[in-house]
């Protein structure tokens, strides 16, 4: 047994091919000591990966395999990234373990990835970064947040940002991270809390580095290796999830921006800017989009609100 007890806590939603993945690489991590899945009421095969355990809704199942303590959880609905994180943070907690690493189901951690994370953890810096930068993907990180200036508005201005590739230390602080394999120690968890899960999606993973950062400093381990099985594309297309993008941005800044003005004036350029220029450019959808996200955002519209199944009956 380790003597650092730690847990992988996964959030799953019709992804089976890249979970399976995932979960056959956790097994074979010495230093793991237990994995905890949460099934975010997918309608896939996921369940089938478990089907030597007696699975019931909102109930926590426990197998063992090499000698790992696995619980699976399945929700008997859909609560988004953010809800989902939020509910196995909370049924996790009730276990024993000094460290949590934290990752979506479509990553996929080389052999050593954990026990290099352990390995940088020290009293000043008790969130560790995995790097994602691999053949097919360029991992950037984030070494300084601008959260005072109003008029930085746009994100290329915001955040300064370096390619790992051009990282020449072992690691390098860091203030921001995704859900895709930081490892937090159970104390920030205990003074940081629970996830937010008003996000619905994006931006909750934001949210929680910035209330870490209260309590502790961030790294990312150059050598620590993540690989992100599904590549994102860039597009300009506008779908559901651009809603959230708009709406969570607006709410993020009113949140953490560290003055009366910025916290005001932010949000209201970042929206009005966009929907000139989407005006200007007849690109109508995204005008609509843009306009509801930042109303419900004024009026405090936080959760879920836009799905892939009503996003065409809304705009």
């Amino acid at each position: 047994m380790n003597e650092r007890k730690t847990f992988a806590v996964v959030v799953t939603y019709n992804r089976e091919k890249y979970l399976r993945n995932l979960y056959e690489r956790l097994l074979e991590i010495d230093e793991l000591d237990g994995i905890f899945i949460l099934n975010n009421n997918g309608n896939d095969n996921t369940d089938i990966i478990f089907e030597n355990t007696n699975l019931i809704e909102n109930k926590v199942c426990k197998i063992c395999r090499n000698r790992k303590d696995i619980y699976y959880y399945r929700n008997d609905c859909n609560l988004g990234g953010a809800g989902g994180f939020r509910k196995a943070f909370e049924l996790v907690c009730g276990y024993e373990w000094d460290y949590l690493w934290i990752m979506d189901d479509d990553v996929f951690p080389e052999k050593d990835c954990l026990r290099k994370l352990l390995e940088n953890v020290e009293d000043r810096f008790k969130v560790c970064i995995p790097n994602r930068t691999d053949e097919g993907f360029e991992d950037f990180a984030c070494i300084k947040y601008d959260l005072s200036s109003p008029f930085k508005f746009r994100m290329k201005n915001r955040v300064k940002v370096i390619s790992c590739n051009d990282v020449k230390k072992d690691t390098i602080e860091v203030f921001t991270m995704p859900f895709e394999g930081p490892l937090i120690a159970r104390e920030i968890i205990q003074k940081v809390g629970l996830p937010d899960d008003k996000y619905f999606i994006i931006y909750d993973d934001s949210d929680y580095c910035r209330r870490c950062l209260k309590y502790t400093r961030a790294r990312m381990v150059m050598d620590a290796k993540l690989h992100k099985q599904i590549i994102p594309i860039a597009s300009n297309e506008v779908n559901w999830k651009n809603y959230y993008a708009y709406r969570n941005c607006f709410a993020f800044d009113h949140k953490y921006c560290t003055n009366k003005l910025a916290r005001e004036v932010r949000p209201w350029l970042i929206a009005h800017s966009l929907m000139i220029k989407t005006y200007i450019t007849k690109d109508i959808l995204r005008f609509k989009v843009l306009r509801k996200a930042y109303q419900d955002y004024k009026a405090g519209v936080m959760g879920k609100v836009i799905t892939i199944e009503n996003f065409k009956e809304i705009f």
